[in-house]
């Protein structure tokens, strides 16, 4: 008491705060308490049955964002998609929001010969990209059936504060209300302009955008400045169904023609193209050679890249769905490289190889 009068508790005359005794903490059935996030059979065969629009980029009824850095070619590659899924016979409506007076002319005259609709709020006057978003509202509010229907947002960023939670979350709640009536929805957004530690893109806007799509998928793509072609390859972040890098080619000396890839191509800067042109032409007459001899001859042939960076280089090119190179272990745990799909079976083979080479 001493001591509660000498703080002052006792002069104040506070009053006594009764506690009551803590709640018996509950008991939880575990299967129950995760029931609602358990993978189950119909999951899986959801994933397994799920319809592709486009193989291994578009499903049907379904919520996707495809991100990519500005001048990624997510643009020309998704009007040329429109082609093919147009002749299908979805009722396709793009909206271009990001496009000036000459690319709206030449993406109208490409949606009038293929049989698809483009939507320029900005080019009508009064008009702008709240008024898409009201039609979308109305839309979700109507009740027609949509699994016919598939709209584009071209970019995503025009429709909404990517960076403000609740505007994200709602637009987030519009998209997903239209995919549950069976719409289509394609989102095209960007990345951040700074990468992840690995190097890796990483997209535009808060978590809510990944956490409420169903599939969000990257565009990776390098410019090949010798041939005039951009290449892009796919790659799938979360997705609910079963996806599978892609690659595609635009084509800039036959007016942006687009055409897919037999296989998946690399995502290459210029050193990394460089080198892997070089590994390439070596390999081809070597036919198989050791770490250290191949990264010696690229280094010989490109002295403005450093060893290191060379390695990194040829190891990124040999692991991967977009591998280059094949790798097998030869004397005192040496690493030979060879071309992917070469198989030598004789000395013979590695001499036929070189004199080709020299030819």
């Amino acid at each position: 008491q001493d001591f509660l009068d000498a703080i002052g508790y006792s002069s104040h005359d506070f009053d006594v705060i009764e506690i009551e005794p803590t709640a018996p903490r509950p008991t939880l059935d575990l299967d129950a308490h995760f029931a609602d996030l358990i993978l189950t059979d119909e999951d899986v065969s959801k994933m397994a049955d799920a319809e592709f629009l486009i193989d291994n980029l578009i499903v049907r009824s379904s919520l996707h964002v495809f991100v990519a850095p500005a001048n990624g070619g997510k643009t020309t590659l998704f009007i040329h998609l429109c082609e093919e899924l147009a002749a299908r016979g979805l009722k396709i409506f793009y909206v271009n929001a990001d496009a000036n007076p000459a690319d709206l002319k030449r993406h109208q005259g490409h949606a009038k010969t293929h049989g698809y609709a483009v939507l320029a709020p900005d080019a009508k006057a009064g008009k702008g990209p709240q008024d898409i978003v009201n039609k979308l509202k109305a839309l979700n509010d109507s009740s027609n059936d949509l699994s016919n229907f598939m709209v584009i947002l071209d970019t995503l960023k025009k429709f909404t504060n990517m960076i403000d939670k609740s505007r994200m979350r709602a637009f987030m709640a519009l998209m997903r209300g239209l995919s549950a009536k069976g719409a289509t929805i394609i989102l095209l957004a960007h990345t951040n302009k700074r990468t992840e530690d690995d190097g890796q893109h990483i997209f535009e806007g808060t978590g809510d955008l990944r956490n409420d799509v169903d599939n969000l998928i990257y565009l990776e793509s390098s410019k090949n400045a010798a041939e005039k072609k951009q290449e892009i390859t796919t790659r799938p972040d979360k997705v609910r169904a079963t996806f599978e890098p892609v690659s595609y080619v635009i084509d800039f000396n036959n007016d942006r023609k687009v055409s897919k890839c037999g296989s998946v191509l690399p995502v290459l800067d210029t050193d990394s193209r460089a080198v892997m042109e070089t590994a390439k032409a070596f390999l081809l007459v070597r036919g198989e050679a050791s770490q250290t001899v191949l990264v010696k001859h690229i280094k010989e042939q490109l002295p403005d890249i450093g060893e290191k960076k060379i390695t990194g280089y040829v190891r990124k090119l040999t692991f991967g769905d977009s591998h280059v190179f094949n790798t097998r272990q030869g004397e005192n745990n040496a690493m030979i490289y060879a071309l992917r799909g070469f198989t030598p079976n004789s000395v013979d083979e590695f001499d036929d190889l070189a004199d080709h080479g020299k030819d």
